[in-house]
């Protein structure tokens, strides 16, 4: 296995001349344009089809600056690689359909034989999610019918950029409750939910196997007079993408915890309507205070005042606020306000640094509130201090019949959602809900309070993770009341599964392959075109040869149409090291190397990309010499490739050249 960073017009005369038994390729084929193809529903109207626009760029790798300079340097390569095959050696290269009469027409010139052109055919489902599904972003909770493009967050805990697509569907939808979600996420059958499967204990029946991350079992534990162990159960428990129609009840959904730390802690912001900046680093307390504004702050239209409204019982917590304020800002008058009537203070601030610094770090109006990403982009044990500052001054912690419940509740749909992602990266599990407008409360003292605006909440149930909340411990590995957590996720299970019909719009968004809702992470649509682009043509010639004297075809392996249904890579292929535009799946060269190549051949890509050829020719028992260009691909290939050494293919030898 030889892998070579290069440019291929430099690399293919080295190769021996009739050296090669098969080349298999994706080359360029000079279909990407800066420009998307908007579509419209009649081309005589000028009305815009609200769904998907084309989009062609896959690289700068497949832009040329004419079509001669396009055909030019396809010749020269082919030249080349033409030129290493030896006497009935196969041909296979992926090209585009229009323009594939003059590749015909040279190799027929060159001695060649062209056979019939194989196809692959991308049965890629178009999934897609209600409106009414929540997503989580860094800019809060906000539903997909209400969001046209935006920054997503995607499985690794990264920010994408996601531009959202519609269409009209009829049929069944599968609607997801988790135990810790009071909200279901809806959508296709066929969408792809990334989710860790329970299965039955293979000692006894009719209990389930849970996975404890290295903790062990509990229940073989208690029965030790069990002849029967259970062998590895670690290995039955892998996390991987499931058809919502697939997923079972007791299965989990992930929430990933990973996110990107800023190294810088200098807050800009601006003072008196713009008119001048500030300045403030982010500590402790300041992060503590803008919590505090977050849960208790308003501002007065027109005044540099900011007021933080309080009871008898906090007096202790806003002297704390006031002692802050008086360290850090520079304050005209500080004063404390009873209201006769009830037992209700207010802290008013004279400062218009403090009130500019406030309404850039935490928003303004209590329905709009929200922090500024680069908080949110702060070490764990500055976000413990925001989320204690909103705690302490509008959250509460009492017992249930459990134990304790520590709730934090706000009406900004914001606010809440970047409160549920920093709980998730601090590794806690907080239950969801969702409080309607109109709904009342009663109080200890019989007053009824009746909400006015939306509001919602978030709940920590389970006593260990309270307690450790309390002492702002970031949880690594967990397993408590119906959740788990380890380094990389918080783990839901699932609680009830519906299938309904559903007639009316779903909605997706192309991002990078995945990205985060209420109901945890789930995959993008992967076919980008409706129809253009679900075939893909595979050019098919044999050098000098129209007998079957030199040419190898394995028809004993059984019959085999000209063309393969495959989708195109997705989930853990596609992405488990690194993203490639146009990356081909395992199955579709499997299918060509099995019927035209038998083992020991040497197979060549001088268009390696990812490196798909050569991980397929290793597992098949062939040679593989890879060419790429591009750096960053290359080493994508050469871990791809490096995944392969293991029990089965223990003596694979690789060689990396020029990287």
């Amino acid at each position: 296995m030889t892998l070579i960073c290069g440019d291929c017009l430099e690399v293919l005369p080295t190769i021996p001349e009739r050296s090669i038994d098969i080349l298999l390729t994706d080359p360029p084929f000079s279909i990407s344009r800066a420009d998307k193809i908007v579509r419209t529903k009649d081309p005589t109207k000028k009305v815009k089809f609200r769904g998907k626009s084309i989009d062609f760029m896959f690289g700068e790798w497949d832009m040329f600056e004419s079509e001669y300079d396009f055909w030019k340097f396809t010749v020269r390569w082919l030249e080349l690689a033409w030129r290493a095959l030896r006497k009935g050696a196969h041909a296979l290269i992926f090209f585009d359909k229009i323009k594939v009469t003059p590749l015909a027409r040279w190799v027929e010139r060159h001695g060649g034989f062209v056979r019939q052109p194989l196809y692959w055919i991308k049965t890629n489902p178009v999934p897609c999610l209600l409106g009414d599904v929540f997503l989580i972003t860094l800019q809060g909770l906000r539903r997909i019918e209400e969001l046209s493009e935006g920054e997503l967050i995607n499985i690794d805990g990264r920010v994408v950029r996601g531009i959202r697509s519609e269409k009209d569907f009829r049929g069944i939808v599968y609607r997801i409750y988790l135990w810790n979600i009071r909200i279901p996420i809806t959508l296709t059958e066929e969408h792809l939910v990334y989710s860790l499967g329970v299965e039955g204990c293979s000692v006894e029946r009719g209990v389930k196997c849970l996975p404890r991350f290295g903790v062990g079992c509990p229940y073989l534990r208690r029965k030790r007079y069990l002849t029967k162990r259970c062998e590895a159960p670690w290995r039955r428990y892998m996390l991987g993408w499931v058809r919502a129609d697939e997923l079972k009840v007791g299965d989990y959904l992930c929430f990933p915890r990973g996110y990107d730390v800023s190294n810088n802690d200098i807050f800009n912001f601006r003072v008196s309507g713009g008119k001048f900046l500030g300045s403030k680093r982010l500590d402790a307390e300041i992060m503590w205070l803008i919590g505090m504004g977050l849960a208790r702050a308003s501002f007065i239209k027109g005044a540099n005042y900011v007021r933080f409204y309080f009871t008898s019982k906090k007096k202790r917590i806003f002297a704390r606020v006031r002692k802050i304020i008086e360290k850090h800002f520079p304050v005209d008058d500080v004063r404390v306000v009873r209201y006769a009537d009830r037992d209700r203070y207010e802290l008013r601030v004279r400062s218009a640094y403090l009130k500019g610094f406030l309404e850039e770090a935490c928003g303004m109006g209590s329905c709009d509130k929200g922090v500024d990403n680069l908080i949110l982009m702060q070490p764990p044990e500055m976000l413990f201090e925001l989320v204690h500052g909103f705690w302490q001054g509008n959250g509460c912690l009492f017992r249930t019949q459990d134990g304790c419940c520590l709730s934090l509740i706000s009406s900004s749909p914001k606010w809440i959602g970047q409160l549920f992602l920093i709980l998730v990266r601090l590794g806690y599990t907080p239950i969801f809900e969702f409080v309607g407008k109109g709904r009342k409360s009663k109080k200890k003292s019989g007053e009824i309070i009746e909400m006015r605006h939306d509001a919602f909440a978030l709940h920590i149930r389970d006593n260990r993770l309270v307690s450790l909340f309390l002492k702002k411990v970031v949880v690594d590995n967990y397993f408590g009341w119906r959740c788990f957590v380890n380094k990389d996720f918080v783990l839901m299970p699932v609680r009830k599964i519906e299938r309904v019909w559903y007639e009316g719009k779903v909605y997706d968004f192309e991002t990078d392959g995945t990205f985060l809702t209420l109901g945890g992470v789930v995959h993008n649509c992967a076919r980008k075109v409706s129809f253009m682009d679900a075939v893909n043509m595979i050019f098919w010639a044999t050098k000098e040869d129209k007998s079957r004297k030199f040419a190898h075809f394995n028809y004993e392996e059984g019959f085999s149409p000209d063309y393969i249904l495959a989708p195109t890579p997705l989930g853990k292929e596609r992405y488990e090291f690194g993203f490639h535009p146009t990356q081909k799946p395992e199955k579709v060269v499997h299918w060509l190397l099995r019927y035209l190549s038998v083992q020991g051949e040497t197979v060549l890509d001088p268009f390696m990309g990812s490196g798909t050829t050569l991980v397929v020719a290793g597992k098949m028992g062939r040679n593989a010499i890879g060419i790429e260009k591009s750096r960053e691909f290359c080493e994508m290939a050469f871990k791809r490739v490096s995944a392969l050494r293991g029990s089965l293919f223990e003596n694979l030898e690789i060689q990396r050249i020029g990287f």
